[in-house]
């Protein structure tokens, strides 16, 4: 019943999100750098199963492989941590995360990790 219930909410999010914000100007769409392992080696997997944009206000994340839990940090150009957000397995195929405390015109580092170690990805908006 749970997966059930995942299921039904993961495909209200992928056709929801498509209708929001695409006429818009400012969306972009994120290069994510680095490594993300597969504990499963038969799999057919590309290097790094996350993708990720940025419509309007909200960063987007889609997972192709919800295998784990992963840690989401954003620091400015400073360096200092500005959100840290644990997404757990369940819920990591599509993370949304709003941007409102963010400054506009600002650089920002967002990095990826992961329950696996090694796992590092990392892209600047």
């Amino acid at each position: 019943m749970r997966k059930m219930k995942l299921l039904i909410a993961g495909l209200l999010i992928c056709f929801m999100l498509p209708t929001y914000g695409y006429h818009k100007k400012d969306n972009k769409f994120m290069r994510l750098n680095g490594q993300w392992h597969s504990e499963n080696t038969k799999r057919s997997l590309t290097p790094i199963p996350i993708s990720g944009q940025i419509t309007g206000r909200l960063l987007i994340l889609s997972n192709n492989k919800p295998d784990r839990t992963v840690y989401i940090k954003i620091r400015d150009a400073q360096g200092v941590s500005i959100l840290t957000k644990e997404i757990l397995q369940e819920n990591s195929a599509y993370m949304v995360i709003p941007l409102d405390t963010l400054q506009e015109g600002e650089e920002y580092t967002l990095i990826l990790t992961s329950s696996v170690e090694g796992d590092y990805l990392s892209t600047i908006f």
